[in-house]
């Protein structure tokens, strides 16, 4: 009797492969259980199946403080160098590549909270060949399906590429506080630019061109490079864009995780739908380590290596593969 795919079959694969995500790994993996997998189960499931980032709320509600923590936006590529053939796929920048490469694009939603929790509350796939959606327009739509979900968090976070006057406004309409970095270039009481002014170590308030009034700071690293931070909340202290900042950095954690240990990139199928379902089971699936890194203080890579460790520790108990008679040692 064989059994049939399922998405916790198929999330708990995620979680326990180390370097082959494919739906032949998996089906592999299965071969000698005592329930194998149907003949490409796998792939009729990716390609059939419907997954949709709505699911991965229903699993994360019940441990997320609604009334606190923070949110942070951002979009990460998923490299598909070799799948012209993939319609969704098209070109974005990479900030590992440093430069432009053809694949996919995810515009996440992170919850996060003083404990440095990193659980993803919504995405979307950026395929404005397929909607006419931009990554803003993605942006606007999660944070009005946040709020009407009750997400009432201590703010909003995001980097330059979504800091327009639209969604700047559209946050402080909801009532919420936003920190992000702003380009130099940005007008600021009504004839100068952000870099033509003195700025404390404070902050100052300065009128943000079609925004109003509007908090900005200044940090230079050591190498002489200048970031401008600005946020709604005029009586933000530098501490609190300190805090932001580090906020900030949750979401890039959370996609080299998603890289990293769960094969977000390794899907080679070349349908939509079986690339949407697995983008939703690897984050899924992260969930699953991130849960398990709260609470046993784990990390999402240690986790993936014992999973390797109980393997060898069962096979050095009962080898599989004989040795040849002429090398059997007393």
């Amino acid at each position: 009797m064989k059994q049939k795919c399922t998405k916790d079959i198929y999330c708990n694969f995620l979680i326990a492969a180390q370097s082959d995500y494919t739906a032949t790994g998996l089906e592999d993996g299965m071969a000698s259980s005592d329930v194998p997998l149907a003949h490409d189960s796998v792939t009729r499931w990716q390609n059939r199946t419907k997954l949709t980032p709505s699911g991965i709320w229903q699993e994360v509600e019940p441990i997320i403080n609604k009334n606190d923590g923070w949110l942070v936006i951002d979009d990460m590529t998923i490299e598909k160098s070799k799948s012209y053939k993939l319609p969704m796929s098209s070109w974005h920048w990479s900030g590992s590549r440093h430069g432009v490469v053809r694949g996919l694009n995810v515009v996440n939603l992170l919850w996060t909270n003083d404990g440095n929790e990193h659980i993803p509350i919504d995405f979307r796939l950026y395929a404005k060949k397929e909607d006419g959606m931009t990554r803003n327009q993605h942006m606007k739509d999660m944070l009005r399906l946040a709020k009407h979900r009750g997400m009432n968090p201590k703010a909003i976070v995001f980097d330059t590429w979504y800091s327009s006057v639209d969604n700047l406004n559209l946050i402080s309409d909801m009532g919420w506080v936003w920190y992000a970095p702003i380009r130099n270039n940005r007008i600021i009481n009504y004839t100068q630019h952000l870099d033509e002014i003195n700025i404390p170590k404070g902050g100052v308030v300065v009128h943000l061109k079609l925004v109003g009034p509007t908090r900005v700071f200044k940090f230079s690293s050591k190498d002489g490079d200048i970031e401008y931070w600005a946020t709604n909340n005029l009586d933000a202290l530098s501490a609190d864009i300190s805090t932001a900042r580090a906020r900030r950095w949750s979401v890039e954690e959370f996609h080299r995780g998603l890289k990293q240990t769960v094969g977000i990139g390794k899907c080679q199928a070349r349908n939509n739908r079986a690339q949407r379902n697995h983008i939703f089971c690897s984050i899924r699936s992260f969930v699953v380590l991130e849960v398990y890194r709260l609470k046993t203080g784990t990390t999402w890579y240690e986790a993936k290596r014992s999973i390797i460790r109980d393997a060898v520790q069962q096979y050095l108990k009962r080898p599989k593969i004989p040795w040849p008679e002429f090398m059997v040692s007393a």
